[in-house]
């Protein structure tokens, strides 16, 4: 039920995102937000029973249906995107199912597999501050990064 489940969600999640990223008001960077669709994967595992091999499984089936219904949806501008976004799928889909499993399981994995879900909120708000953006762009991504970064520290303030 959890693997239907999570393909759902990530169906909705690529229509949603596909939509956004396509919206007249939607800044340039926008496509390059991909944290939405690790936490995802991170919460469909955190969900799951067993971190190996539910975690993973569902994290793939979530993004792999979200990759799937955004290139759909890009129709003939999708070309190459699909080189970019598999990997997102077939390597981060099963990392963040893991990670969010791993959490759940309370054992002393959860510590790691919380701080990967900080990691990649404080990696990619720390990224999306380069380049030009406006003033309110760069307080989102900051307050991204201090998120993250507060992720992390409560993963290792957390017994195991």
């Amino acid at each position: 039920m959890i693997l239907v489940l999570s393909a759902a969600a990530g169906l909705l999640l690529g229509i949603a995102s596909r939509a956004v990223d396509t919206a007249a008001w939607a800044p340039s960077w926008i496509g390059t937000v991909v944290t939405p669709w690790l936490a995802l994967a991170w919460l469909v595992g955190a969900l799951s029973a067993r971190p190996w091999p539910d975690g993973p499984m569902v994290g793939l089936a979530a993004l792999t249906a979200t990759v799937a219904t955004y290139l759909l949806a890009a129709g003939t501008d999708a070309g190459a995107l699909w080189l970019v976004l598999a990997p997102v799928a077939l390597v981060g889909g099963p990392a963040y199912g893991w990670a969010g499993a791993a959490w759940r399981s309370r054992d002393a994995l959860g510590r790691p597999g919380l701080a990967l879900l900080g990691a990649a909120l404080l990696v990619e708000g720390i990224t999306l501050q380069l380049g030009d953006r406006v003033l309110l762009a760069r307080i989102g991504f900051g307050v991204e990064s201090l998120v993250g970064l507060a992720i992390i520290a409560l993963a290792w303030m957390r017994r195991p």
